[in-house]
């Protein structure tokens, strides 16, 4: 019980809960895009679907980070106000503008919602969930995570309109290419 509790105590400490957060942080965010880059994998066209996918992804994340530096816009936990920015500071209480989250959950979104339509009100459903989390844990105002979703937006559209709908289009295997494992 002793080690427990000193175990306990020092991962508990500022520095090591800090660091600890961040590389469960780190290792987490990838899953929920391998889960759909699996699922695509059933597909035959899954090279076709996997550009599709990420392309949208990859400018979303560099837009975001653009954007982010370029506008530093100060989080309301700093309490200095929405009108408060430190534009090309490059530090974390000076990158609000607009939501990581709500960008990749709105990409993510969007981009299932278009692979499975009958179930895109569940994944628009929880995106607007996750917003609502960034706004009530005070990570953001509610133009942040609005402009994450509009970036969202343009950036799959964009990419739709840019690559076609062969990138987005399902073909269901058949038996022929399930037998053969042939794909495009």
């Amino acid at each position: 019980m002793i080690v427990d509790q000193r175990v306990s105590d020092w991962l508990s400490t500022g520095l090591v809960q800090h660091w600890i957060a961040r590389a469960v942080a780190i290792a987490a965010a990838p899953g929920p895009y391998l889960i759909v880059l699996a699922v695509l994998a059933s597909f035959p066209n899954r090279w076709r679907l996997y550009a599709g996918f990420l392309v949208p992804v990859l400018v979303s994340t560099g837009a975001l980070h653009l954007l982010k530096w370029a506008i530093g816009r100060a989080r309301p936990l700093v309490g200095d106000g929405a009108f408060h920015f430190a534009p090309f500071a490059g530090t974390h209480p000076w990158d609000s503008f607009p939501s990581g989250h709500t960008l990749g959950a709105g990409v993510l979104a969007l981009l299932l919602g278009i692979y499975f339509p009958r179930a895109r009100w569940v994944f628009y459903g929880l995106a607007a969930l996750l917003g609502l989390e960034r706004i009530v844990t005070r990570w953001h105002y509610l133009s942040d995570v609005l402009a994450g979703y509009g970036l969202a937006g343009l950036i799959v559209f964009g990419a739709l309109r840019l690559l076609g709908p062969a990138f987005y289009k399902k073909e269901l295997p058949t038996r022929e290419t399930a037998a053969t494992g042939d794909g495009a």
